[in-house]
């Protein structure tokens, strides 16, 4: 891998497809063989140096801080259908039932939503967020945000913007995801650990420690540099990316 981000995984057909912002890359790796497949590169194709990535039924979204972006690619193509500018470090993006698309955007601590081309197609859903890193589902009308400055995992109500905090005193938490008996997985780079998260009561079950991941960026740069992204599959093994070793690791039950 080049220099791994974000990952996201693709459910389809009884197979588990992961979605890798390699960040001079776009692409698709199986989750079983481990092959990977380029969907597109930096100079060789238009696309902005992503860090990181939401999948839906038919498209996957690559978001870039570097370029204040979000690109819509083609999941089985790797065509670059759209990309949307003006979007201030946008850090994630997640495909909503609706088919727009929410934009998680790190300095500016906020959500937006969009529904169309035009600036009037775009309404921020929520502020107040501080130095929000990756989102995962929380239901219909619900999202999970990782706050790496304040170590909280928060479920943040698209409807009102309101957030309420699920757990506190994490470490530098960063990438997430819904595991299939609800538990959120959270990456925490301060302690190098992938740990599980009850929703409803907050109790924290560490899962790995140890991990290669957290990579330091030069000053000026974004305060958790890249993205390390996690993504958990059918079966319930989790996948982890690692901006270290330029790996992306596999953690599973004994």
């Amino acid at each position: 891998l080049g220099a791994p981000g974000d990952i996201a995984i693709s459910k389809h057909g009884g197979k588990d497809t992961i979605y890798l912002a390699d960040t001079f890359a776009a692409r698709a790796i199986d989750a079983e063989t481990a092959a990977i497949r380029d969907l597109a590169r930096n100079v060789e194709d238009e696309l902005e140096y992503p860090n990181g990535v939401g999948v839906g039924e038919k498209y996957a979204y690559f978001t870039s801080w570097f370029s204040s972006s979000v690109q819509v690619l083609d999941k089985e193509t790797g065509e670059i259908l759209k990309t949307h500018h003006d979007l201030p470090t946008a850090y994630d993006a997640l495909e909503l039932d609706d088919g727009s698309i929410l934009v998680l955007q790190m300095f500016t601590g906020s959500l937006t939503k969009i529904t169309g081309d035009g600036e009037d197609d775009r309404e921020v859903v929520a502020r107040g967020l501080t130095t929000p890193v990756s989102m995962a589902r929380a239901g219909t009308d619900a999202v999970y945000v990782t706050l790496y400055a304040k170590g909280q995992l928060v479920r943040v109500d698209l409807s009102s913007g309101e957030h309420t905090i699920v757990a506190e005193g994490l470490q530098g938490p960063e990438g997430v995801d819904v595991a299939p008996d609800g538990s959120v997985i959270v990456a925490e780079t301060g302690s190098k650990s992938v740990a599980s998260i009850d929703p409803e009561t907050g109790v924290r079950t560490e899962l790995a420690r140890g991990l290669p991941i957290g990579f330091q960026m030069a000053p000026g740069m974004p305060p958790m540099g890249g993205v390390t992204g996690v993504a958990v599959a059918s079966d319930g093994t989790i996948f982890v990316s690692s901006d270290i070793e330029d790996a992306i690791y596999a953690i599973r039950k004994r």
